[in-house]
């Protein structure tokens, strides 16, 4: 294929975009970006990384190849489990023995402060 450029012109980076039929040009006076017919994949490949994935799709690709990893003779449920509703994970209040406890290992931690710093 060919491109005509004005006598005068330095060429200075070719970019190509992925998937894409553009060829972008950065010359001496600006930049110039013409169509290239037939240049990129008309499909994604699936099994090629995507250029376009956001952080949420890759931790979701990564989890998915572990667990193809995993036999699926090795993922069990607990029966016992299904169907039931958590209990409350609230704290109950700390009794004053465990109180006192917390102040004595705070008294017993000594600051070293400086000066002049955070």
């Amino acid at each position: 294929m060919k491109h005509a450029m004005v006598k005068g012109y330095q060429i200075s980076k070719v970019c190509v975009r992925p998937y894409e039929d553009v060829l972008g040009i950065g010359h001496s006076i600006g930049i110039s970006s013409i169509p290239i017919p037939w240049a990129g994949e008309p499909n994604i490949d699936t099994f090629v990384v995507n250029p376009f994935e956001t952080t949420r799709q890759r931790k979701e690709k990564e989890i998915h190849v572990l667990m193809d990893k995993l036999q699926p003779e090795t993922i069990m449920l607990n029966p016992g489990k299904i169907g039931t509703m958590l209990t409350s994970t609230k704290k109950e209040k700390p009794t004053e023995q465990e109180i006192q406890k917390e102040k004595e290992s705070a008294k017993s931690t000594k600051v070293k402060k400086t000066k002049g710093r955070s």
